[in-house]
């Protein structure tokens, strides 16, 4: 039984492409020469080919965790040999231009190439003939590109002629993504009329004038063909007046999202074309939307019965003289490593579903801060965004829970002055003599509960702080440009900056990234320097950690501090374990 025959005989179109019904054929009745063949037929309609960046690209169509199809390099050598001394001529015409393709592919030989252009031409056409111009225009598209990698100018304008051809048989069917596709392909090639192009794309405008995804592909590809600068602030500008129209009409449909994305690129585009008027119109559309998106947000939410807690801490505290209550405080103030943050998150991953999704961050404002990227398992990396955001909810939670009822606990407890607080203050070498008074200051009224005034007090002080250790680490606090005017970096630069990272511990740096400065925390440097938090904000579980972490941070400086923290009393309180906290929330 000849095999050229049975493969002509058995070429069958299968969900709308070509192919060969392999099934059919019973190979116990040809030769070991015809049965290799036939699989070799196999193996060829096995692979995937597509147009990359650099030209064509075979590929294995089935990819699982567990397997993947046949790839080029799993051909042997007899396939390969077998593959040059086939009799093409009498080959189906798919099967005809894909061994083309691969030979091309393994020999880049002048001969295959030109063949391959010509059988994909005949191909596309057959498609065409059938009404399936998508798997049309990925054939063409391989031969085009063909032709651009063996620089075949003549065979390019073939090719291009029959991609406007079907660019054209799309309009009229109304295949307008094929139509894009086609447009796309056109406008990359170096070869063709650009001027016919933009012409196309203006007569299709109209078209779509209220579909803003086929406007704004049309847009982007004309942008890429126009030289004239007029011309190009003239088609930006009007792509941005169509996504105010876009967003206007969702915002009346209260998709507030989907609005307030196409603002964003609405406004890019105004700020380039240097219409401050509309920049600063969707600038407050932008912010009305994100307050909306966070006022419709589903919220999920958890219990907490305090109690077993407030029990064994009222308990301690009525133990305690007042200095032992401060030590005490310092005690129930968590410092985490960005070890165990990590870990932390990479269980939180394990058992999330929605983990592999992009996380949207507003703050405490329903400003948008940033977007978290999303991970596809608890293996991969985990970004320093993730790691602040998971650091933000346990200086929340932290907060709240217990460093709010000790310093309470301890007001009610105790009536005491500033000058009890100089025990902490006065003998502490982290604190310059001029600043000691400042700091004390803020302390009496974060223990008294006043905390609005005292985080404008001690913020600040801590920043001044920072900023002398990382002198004495060696590091540049400020910078001095060409006019001799002296101006001062960011914390948050000084923070990440070599000596200052080498001098200091970097679980310590990277609590006062997160706590301070990161927008992912509750950067409470920043909110407080801007004048931006609030009364409310200030009574957070975030800013109340603040206040335990910096009496904290301040206690390893005073000696006087550490001395109370190894008397007998702290071996002779009841703890506050991780059961007992456990057993305080109830989940709704």
């Amino acid at each position: 039984m000849n095999i050229y025959r049975l493969l002509n005989e058995n070429y069958v179109i299968n969900n709308g492409e070509y192919t060969i019904n392999y099934e059919a054929i019973q190979s116990d009745i040809l030769s070991e020469e015809d049965k290799d063949i036939l699989l070799l037929g196999q193996k060829i309609c096995e692979l995937g080919i597509r147009v990359a960046k650099n030209g064509i690209e075979i590929y294995p169509k089935l990819f699982t965790y567990e397997k993947r199809s046949i790839l080029l390099s799993d051909f042997s050598e007899r396939d390969i040999s077998l593959l040059n001394e086939l009799k093409y001529d009498e080959l189906p015409n798919f099967l005809r231009a894909r061994i083309y393709e691969v030979l091309f592919f393994i020999n880049r030989d002048y001969k295959f190439a030109k063949l391959a252009i010509e059988a994909n031409k005949e191909m596309t056409q057959e498609y065409i003939d059938l009404g399936h111009y998508r798997i049309a225009g990925e054939i063409i598209n391989r031969a085009l590109s063909i032709t651009e990698i063996m620089n075949y100018k003549d065979k390019q304008k073939e090719c291009l002629k029959v991609i406007e051809s079907l660019m054209n048989l799309s309009i009229e069917q109304g295949e307008t993504q094929l139509c894009i596709q086609q447009l796309e392909v056109l406008s990359k090639s170096k070869i063709s009329n650009k001027k016919d192009i933009i012409d196309v794309i203006n007569s299709l405008l109209p078209q779509f004038d209220c579909d803003i995804d086929m406007l704004e592909k049309l847009i982007e590809i004309q942008l890429r063909l126009l030289n004239d600068e007029t011309e190009v602030r003239k088609t930006k500008l009007f792509l941005a007046e169509h996504y105010e129209i876009e967003m206007l009409r969702l915002i009346k449909e209260k998709n507030f999202s989907n609005a307030e994305k196409i603002a964003r690129k609405a406004l890019s585009l105004f700020q380039e074309c240097s219409n401050i008027t509309k920049a600063r119109e969707l600038n407050k559309n932008i912010c009305a939307c994100q307050h909306a998106i966070c006022e419709n947000m589903q919220s999920f939410s958890y219990q907490i019965n305090p109690t077993p807690i407030y029990d064994i801490l009222q308990k301690n505290i009525k133990k305690m003289t007042f200095e032992e209550c401060l030590v005490y405080l310092t005690q129930n103030v968590p410092r985490w490593s960005k070890g165990t943050i990590s870990e932390e998150c990479k269980n939180e991953i394990k058992k999330s579903l929605t983990s592999f999704m992009n996380l949207e961050v507003f703050n405490f404002q329903n400003k948008r801060i940033g977007i978290i990227e999303g991970v596809q398992t608890s293996e991969d990396p985990i970004s320093e965004s993730r790691l602040f955001y998971k650091l933000n909810h346990d200086f929340e939670f932290y907060g709240s829970l217990l460093i709010r009822f000790i310093i309470s606990a301890i007001n009610l407890e105790f009536k005491f002055s500033r000058k009890d607080l100089d025990f902490l203050v006065m003998q502490n070498d982290l604190i310059q003599q001029e600043r000691k008074g400042i700091i004390r200051e803020g302390l009496f009224l974060a223990l008294k509960g006043e905390y609005y005034q005292a985080v404008h007090i001690l913020v600040p002080q801590l920043e001044n702080i920072l900023r002398e250790l990382a002198e004495k680490c060696g590091e540049a606090v400020d910078t001095v440009d060409k006019d001799g005017v002296t101006k001062y970096r960011s914390l948050a630069s000084i923070l990440k900056s070599e000596k200052v990272n080498q001098c200091l511990d970097e679980n310590l740096i990277f609590l006062l990234r997160g706590l301070l400065v990161d927008p992912f925390g509750p950067n409470v440097r920043n909110e407080i320097a801007h004048g931006i938090v609030t009364e409310e904000r200030s009574y957070s579980g975030s800013y109340i950690y603040f206040v335990g972490f910096f009496i904290k941070f301040l206690s390893y400086y005073s000696l006087q501090f550490q001395e109370i923290s190894y008397r007998d009393i702290f071996n002779q309180l009841d703890q506050v374990d991780e059961e007992v906290q456990k057993s305080c929330i109830v989940k709704k």
